[in-house]
């Protein structure tokens, strides 16, 4: 029995509709993955940079990563969070550039071996303070990657990518006074603890995800 013209565009109906609903969904769980990549995901319409001679200005969002988790500072702790960052700022006698622009790789090795601390932005920012090296660097964030023998990596975020071939700097331990190198180990440790505070529920750290 030949099928109706009337049940030929019902299954034509039929089949858009799922054809629809499938695509849908696979851009939904796109979308899922793509707000659970820490970095991708950060983004800022305002791109015209606002000047700070200050390296280390307060956040208006918090990522803290450790041990291949990835979790987002409530709030309300991030005044907190600030009080300990802004220490690393003052306490060092020196800050220098490290040798060569970290790569993807080397990046990468800090973030999974490393305790960070991402300090995010809602308006770019253009640092014209007194670090030579880092002077006219434009970012959107900052990736603090914490090593306890050798300093504090310090990363720009802008656009898409990390460095985008610019010199990171390094507080250097062997340029701390030997109060500044146990003030450093306490410090360290105090943002440590706010991996315990209020935060979101940990995600898994992607290494696509830069």
């Amino acid at each position: 029995m030949t099928m109706t013209k009337r049940k030929k565009r019902l299954r034509i109906a039929l089949f858009a509709c799922t054809v629809c609903i499938v695509i849908i969904a696979v851009l939904l769980i796109q979308l899922m993955q793509f707000r659970n990549a820490p970095y991708r995901r950060h983004w800022t319409s305002q791109k015209t940079p606002v000047e700070t001679a200050t390296l280390f200005e307060r956040p208006d969002e918090v990522v803290l990563i450790q041990g291949g988790w990835v979790k987002w500072l409530d709030a309300e702790n991030i005044p907190a969070l600030y009080e300990e960052i802004v220490w690393f700022e003052t306490a060092s006698s020196q800050i220098v550039p490290t040798l060569a622009a970290p790569t993807s790789d080397t990046r990468d090795a800090h973030r999974s071996e490393s305790f960070c601390v991402e300090l995010r932005y809602d308006r770019r920012h253009k640092y014209v303070g007194e670090i030579a090296a880092f002077c006219g660097e434009e970012y959107d964030a900052l990736l603090l990657a914490f090593d306890e023998r050798h300093g504090v990596f310090v990363m720009p975020y802008c656009g898409v990518e990390y460095s985008g071939g610019n010199v990171a700097l390094v507080y250097e331990n062997n340029y701390m006074s030997q109060y500044a190198k146990r003030e450093y180990l306490d410090r360290v440790a105090a943002l440590k603890r706010f991996n315990g505070a209020k935060c979101s529920d940990p995600i898994p750290l992607k290494k696509e995800a830069g």
